[in-house]
């Protein structure tokens, strides 16, 4: 069966949520569209299959504008005889009209993040950066514990990437640098924004594992430390968060929740 090819779950998640309400509970009921959004809702979702495998599977996206798109995974195609080629492509670049498949490494892939067609960040148990050249494998050993599922950043001098096993690192531009997340859950997205000051940069993460128990943890990171914070009202482990600081906070697993400060205990 052929993988289909889907927006970023950081894009889709803000067409989903900017229809919800105010409240932190699960949300049955469509409210008023906020003030801000002047889009139509017209959307139409087009489908794209991409590989001829069996166990094709895509992990994550990054969409720089319409005519520039990665998506990496596992995806297989047949060679000239017909047979699937033992090797699996992880790399799919959309140009504006259909996805183009490279490899970068020569290993599934779970994670992308780009600033820029010659500045890409891949991840696995390792990260790798395109800088229009060549693909550049970064040893993280004894500093990022797993499989990288997520990273966010403002710039590949300042990048985050987030994990398994309760792993997140911080990237300065020279070196990885280990922070302590206090869960050993997977954590499995960070995102995050700068104020409507364009000073600060806030940035959470979330973390469960949802075949294992019903534990969460909602994690605000800097550069330097990683906080915990209150998790209350929500039930089940968590898969992914959007945010605009001091104005709009969302975490998404079984259902979905908001709050408008971070300091709210709701």
């Amino acid at each position: 069966m052929n993988a289909r090819v889907r927006e970023s779950v950081s894009v889709l998640s803000f067409l989903l949520l900017l229809s919800l309400s105010f409240d932190c509970k699960h949300f049955t009921d469509l409210p008023p569209l906020p003030e801000y959004d002047t889009t139509s809702h017209g959307f139409i979702w087009q489908v794209d299959s991409v590989g001829e495998g069996p166990s094709d599977v895509l992990r994550d996206v990054v969409i720089l504008n319409d005519t520039l798109a990665y998506a990496v995974g596992e995806l297989y195609l047949r060679d000239s005889t017909g047979q699937l080629d033992p090797q699996p492509y992880n790399f799919a670049r959309w140009n504006g009209s259909d996805w183009k498949l490279s490899r970068s490494t020569n290993v599934g892939l779970r994670a992308v993040f780009a600033f820029g067609p010659n500045d890409v960040w891949v991840g696995t148990s390792s990260p790798y950066h395109w800088d229009g050249n060549r693909w550049a494998e970064y040893t993280v050993t004894g500093v990022f514990n797993g499989y990288i599922n997520r990273f966010w950043g403002t710039s590949s001098g300042d990048l985050h990437m987030v994990g398994t096993n309760g792993s997140i690192a911080h990237w300065n531009g020279s070196s990885w640098l280990p922070l302590a997340s206090g869960t050993t859950l997977d954590i499995g997205d960070v995102y995050g924004a700068t104020d409507s000051g364009g000073v600060e940069v806030q940035i959470l993460a979330v973390a469960g594992n949802p075949n294992i128990s019903g534990d969460r943890k909602i994690l605000q990171v800097s550069r330097l430390d990683v906080t915990d914070l209150s998790s209350s009202g929500i039930s089940g482990p968590l898969s992914g968060v959007w945010l605009i600081p001091n104005t709009l906070y969302y975490v998404v697993g079984n259902e979905i929740y908001k709050k408008n400060l971070l300091s709210n205990s709701h």
